[in-house]
């Protein structure tokens, strides 16, 4: 996939910059990160609850699976999920695939084994 190849350049010139081994928490924040949350952790949302996602913690694993499900869905089973926001249902592929690249990019050289999400920027974390 070209798109995955690109983030994967994209993620390895920032790490010539910032030295991923010494991350200890990774936070995830806005619509992208906290829909493969909602997804990864089935939250049992039938709409978009903001609240309910803020400040959950997902293992890496659980987030890399939904971002799985998400790149493969088509629009109609994206569309079918209470708890993704309307907005991001013909954007999600694309969210999920960098969020994905960065767990993985940030797993692989920091041994983090989790991430805390929050829909909303200024999370306080």
């Amino acid at each position: 996939m070209l798109a995955r190849a690109d983030v994967e350049a994209a993620l390895d010139e920032v790490e010539r910059i910032v030295d991923l081994r010494g991350v200890r928490t990774v936070v995830g924040l806005a619509g992208s990160v906290a829909t493969v949350a909602a997804q990864a952790q089935a939250l049992g949302l039938s709409t978009y609850e903001p609240d309910r996602i803020h400040g959950s913690v997902h293992r890496m694993d659980d987030l890399l699976t939904a971002a799985e499900i998400m790149l493969h869905a088509d629009r109609a089973a994206r569309d079918s999920r209470g708890f993704m926001h309307p907005g991001r249902v013909d954007v999600i592929g694309a969210g999920a695939l960098v969020w994905q690249g960065v767990l993985r990019q940030v797993a692989l050289r920091a041994g983090v084994d989790s991430a805390r999400v929050s829909p909303t920027a200024g999370a306080g974390y």
